[in-house]
């Protein structure tokens, strides 16, 4: 629970909130936008609510539901996205680990056979 309050805590810190952040990017691109929609938009997403309201509302629907909310950028469920980018996480992550292991297995067992050579300070330091 502490890690997830340092991260609500580090994206609720900039000034404006995601809302906020559109519609300067809506207006730079000389677009309008409509007041009654962006406060729907901030009543929809509970961007009107104290922080504590809203930590509460994202931590107690990902303990109890789940549901880790709405991306505002791709416009789709969070989970969704996660679920979507895991099976690439994961094959990433198991050849790196045979990679490390194909590469610290000889140099520790070079390492324990020559020990203290100048062999042995070279693998080491490289491996």
């Amino acid at each position: 629970i502490a890690i997830s309050l340092v991260m609500f805590v580090i994206i609720q810190l900039p000034p404006g909130d995601y809302l906020t952040t559109l519609v300067a990017a809506m207006a730079s691109q000389g677009e309008d936008v409509d007041p009654a929609a962006l406060a729907a938009l901030k009543e929809r997403y509970g961007l009107g609510q104290p922080v504590y309201v809203q930590y509460w509302k994202w931590i107690s629907g990902i303990v109890l539901r789940g549901d880790f909310g709405r991306s505002f950028a791709w416009n789709m469920p969070v989970s969704d996205l996660i679920w979507e980018r895991l099976a690439l996480t994961v094959v990433l992550s198991l050849f790196t680990l045979l990679f490390v292991w194909l590469v610290s297995f000889p140099v520790g067992v070079f390492s324990a056979v020559k020990q203290y050579s100048p062999g042995d300070y070279i693998a080491t330091f490289f491996g």
